[in-house]
């Protein structure tokens, strides 16, 4: 295991913005880490440590995030469009502007979390434990026919 995190740290700071796409990420402490703009689309990143990392304009397409751990994660116009957020820990996060589209938050914890201008399906958003606050600062869009 500490191997796997000193190559993955090495790869991580050699990287601007760091290209992690389908990598096999669960359970890593990520805590903190910047990953900007970090290219992480289908990667495995269950009950993943993401607490203030910052994923801003982060590519998270088909990325597994069940049950992570993302409080306060700075997530703004990250595109986490079909994403697993299945069960993870959203409280205090930052989604401003987020691709949540096809994003699965069922049961996701989302207390104090920030969605002014993210982009959800009607059918997502139902199923996610929402505010009423939060439900009138989303952009809601009909499934694509």
């Amino acid at each position: 295991m500490f191997g796997r995190i000193v190559k993955l740290w090495s790869q991580l700071s050699r990287a601007d913005p760091p290209v992690l796409s389908a990598r096999n990420l669960a359970g890593i402490d990520l805590g903190g880490t910047n990953l900007a703009r970090a290219d992480l689309r289908s990667a495995d990143l269950r009950r993943t440590n993401l607490s203030g990392v910052i994923l801003a304009q982060a590519d998270l397409r088909d990325a597994n995030l069940s049950e992570a751990y993302l409080l306060y994660a700075r997530l703004q116009a990250a595109d986490l469009r079909n994403a697993s957020l299945r069960g993870a820990d959203l409280q205090g996060a930052d989604a401003r502007e987020a691709d949540l589209r096809g994003a699965d938050l069922s049961e996701a914890r989302v207390d104090d979390a920030t969605f002014t201008g993210a982009r959800m399906l009607h059918g997502d958003a139902q199923r996610c434990a929402l505010t009423p606050e939060q439900r009138r600062s989303i952009i809601l869009h009909e499934p694509a026919e």
